[in-house]
């Protein structure tokens, strides 16, 4: 028969990626009772993520309000990682890297300067640099592979692997507890979550 045990706790937080256990920490930081609700966190995006921090490059017309809660965030992020480090005394892999983007032929350059027009317009900073300077910065572009390139300064990156480590760390260091289970159900009472039922609890 299942368990029909009760806990209590003041947040509940569904999924230990990036998100989640940066959430928990903050709140458990604050001296909120925290538990985390992760079943498999091998599967998650912190294992296979790329680690960008590119809003620059990622900036699409239409989209202002997300390209300034992009800005915003990566304008925070190196006192984020340097307290995230400092914390745990794990290294973060965070860079202030920023991205290269590149051109093989006529109709990438044509794209490529559509793209750089685009961040112009959004008053963000873009660079067009001459093959020979984007060889300059890597050096492992073969000759002649590349018509132009855009170097965007602003674009950050971080492991995302060390990155999950670092704030499991933080987290429980303030405090949160870290469950390997699923939570199968939300348990609602007048239009409000009030608790969760684990997968292993039914």
């Amino acid at each position: 028969m299942a368990s029909t045990q009760r806990e209590s706790f003041d947040v509940a937080v569904i999924g230990g990626g990036a998100i989640g256990l940066a959430i928990a920490w903050r709140a458990a930081q604050r001296g909120l009772d925290v538990c985390v609700f992760d079943g498999d966190r091998a599967r998650g995006a912190c294992n296979v993520a790329a680690g960008m921090l590119a809003p620059v490059t990622e900036a699409r017309l239409g989209e202002r309000p997300l390209l300034d809660l992009g800005l915003e965030s990566a304008r925070r992020w190196p006192a984020f990682a340097k307290e995230l480090a400092a914390a745990t005394g794990e290294p973060l892999g965070y860079t202030r890297c920023g991205t290269l983007l590149l051109a093989r032929d006529r109709d990438e350059v044509e794209a490529l300067e559509r793209e750089r027009d685009v961040r112009l317009a959004l008053g963000l900073q873009v660079h067009r640099l001459r093959p020979s300077e984007a060889r300059a910065l890597v050096p492992a572009l073969a000759p002649g592979a590349v018509r132009l390139a855009l170097a965007i300064a602003d674009d950050h990156a971080v492991d995302p692997r060390r990155l999950g480590r670092a704030l499991s760390a933080a987290a429980i260091l303030a405090g949160a507890s870290l469950r390997e289970t699923d939570v199968s159900e939300l348990i609602c009472e007048q239009g409000r979550v009030s608790g969760v039922l684990l997968a292993d609890r039914r």
